[in-house]
């Protein structure tokens, strides 16, 4: 109990709803094989519960080792794609490094507030170089909102949004 206290909130929240999850779709399936005898919704319930709960596993040695890197930055800069459901956040460290984050639309972002990334450890990221790009569907965990950054938005936002292309 003592490891789980010791996450990240985010992290936290996203192996719980994923246990939830589980959890919720053995029960549909439960209920739906005693109302209505249905033998195959009871098996793909319990496949997708078995699925979400070998997820949930490997999720939480990967937290609980603390197997996970963090790029923590102010958003400096959003390109929107016509025609595509993803978007790219910029982010500008405090050493000055850019990373670009590909992320879904439907995650609320704003330019100008801070953001700690959670990935998994990939063997092809190396911290001397200046810009990376991380893609959600390679190794992305979650996205932490921090709160707005407050000295020199103006300035950075100005000067560094020129190289994401905005």
């Amino acid at each position: 109990m003592e490891k789980l206290k010791a996450w990240p909130p985010v992290l936290l929240r996203k192996w719980l709803l994923t246990c939830v999850i589980g959890i919720g779709c053995l029960l549909v399936g439960i209920v739906m094989f005693l109302a209505a005898g249905d033998r195959v919704m009871l098996m793909i319930s319990g496949l997708l519960a078995l699925m979400t709960a070998l997820r949930s596993v490997t999720f939480f040695r990967l937290v609980s080792k603390q197997a996970y890197e963090t790029v923590e930055g102010v958003c400096i800069g959003i390109k929107k794609a016509p025609l595509r459901k993803q978007r790219s956040l910029c982010l500008l460290t405090e050493s000055g490094a850019e990373h670009t984050i590909t992320l879904d639309k439907q995650t609320p972002v704003r330019i100008g507030n801070r953001y700690r990334a959670y990935f998994q450890p990939s063997g092809t990221a190396s911290e001397a170089a200046p810009f990376q790009s991380f893609l959600v569907q390679d190794q992305f965990l979650a996205l932490e909102d921090l709160g707005e950054y407050r000295a020199g938005v103006e300035d950075d936002s100005e000067k560094t949004s020129e190289v994401c292309g905005n």
